[in-house]
């Protein structure tokens, strides 16, 4: 039902009824609203008294929220949303009508005056509702609980953190079953050039005394048919063949450092490969370790 039919259902079963900001309406007792015709009730069935601190009452507030089947906070705000559009056309100088109860209207030193209406019989009788008897109306209204669920927020996590380790146990499985690509080492000239300069030791420690002392002093290298040695860096001062040196080094490769004189140094690097193959050996060195690299003959 609308709110504007209860507050007559209200007043004809509770004999009173309270309005903000309006004031309080009683029903004269000794009526009896379904005995009477539709045509009018006796004079001051109905009285008024102007009230602007009145308030609303505990017991219409239930009796609002059983009929409109809405929560507490709702429903009192569509009542306050009438009594609001009410006292407007008050305001304004109109009538404000009170279905069933009858008629308000402001004067002009700013009160209320109230006239009787009709009583609203046909909704009455078929409501045919008695407060008093009905045992929901009146007891304290259950409020609803928005309060966070632990049990089943728990269980919900419970069911998120199982399936995510399911997916991931799955995705191992899967990765585990997959078959791994072999890596098969090329068997080109060029690889095995660079395999040559990647794994043999050139002018290291294990070479004779007197080959090292003929490379400090007198700046070359004795050079077989079977190998031959690159010069892969020269420098103009120490400090930075040095630098250069260990770089080459830590990156596995076996070179050394000849000193010419204080402003001469040259990193070598020998290859125990034929003459011949300077070239193919040059060529795997820049495209494989951004070498560039000069052949060192006897004589120079």
């Amino acid at each position: 039902m609308k709110i504007q039919d209860l507050l007559s259902q209200y007043l004809y079963q509770q004999k009173t009824l309270s309005l903000p900001g309006l004031g309080v309406f009683e029903l004269d007792p000794n009526v009896h609203i379904h005995e009477e015709k539709e045509q009018g009730w006796p004079p001051d069935t109905i009285t008024y008294k102007q009230d602007r601190n009145a308030t609303v009452s505990d017991h219409f507030l239930a009796y609002l929220v059983q009929h409109t089947g809405k929560m507490k906070p709702l429903a009192m705000s569509d009542l306050e949303s009438y009594l609001s559009n009410g006292t407007q056309l008050l305001n304004i100088g109109k009538p404000f009508p009170l279905t069933g109860i009858g008629l308000l209207n402001k004067t002009t030193q700013g009160d209320f005056v109230f006239e009787q209406g009709t009583p609203l019989i046909e909704k009455t009788s078929s409501a045919n509702m008695n407060l008093a008897k009905d045992k929901t109306v009146g007891q304290p209204e259950k409020d609803i609980d928005f309060s966070h669920n632990p049990k089943k927020s728990s269980k919900k996590l419970i069911i998120f953190f199982g399936s995510l380790i399911g997916l991931v146990l799955i995705g191992w499985a899967i990765y585990l079953a997959m078959p791994k690509k072999e890596i098969i080492p090329e068997t080109t000239e060029s690889s095995a050039a660079v395999d040559t300069v990647a794994t043999t030791p050139l002018l290291t420690n294990t070479t004779t005394n007197t080959q090292t002392d003929s490379l400090q002093t007198t700046g070359t290298v004795p050079v077989a048919d079977t190998s031959f040695v690159l010069m892969i860096g020269q420098f103009n001062n120490q400090a930075n063949a040095t630098k250069r040196l260990s770089a080459l080094k830590g990156k596995g490769h076996q070179v050394e450092l000849q000193v010419q004189d204080s402003t001469h140094y040259k990193l070598l690097l020998k290859i125990n490969k034929p003459l011949s193959d300077t070239s193919t050996v040059k060529d795997s060195l820049l495209k494989y370790y951004l070498l560039k690299s000069t052949v060192i003959k006897p004589g120079n």
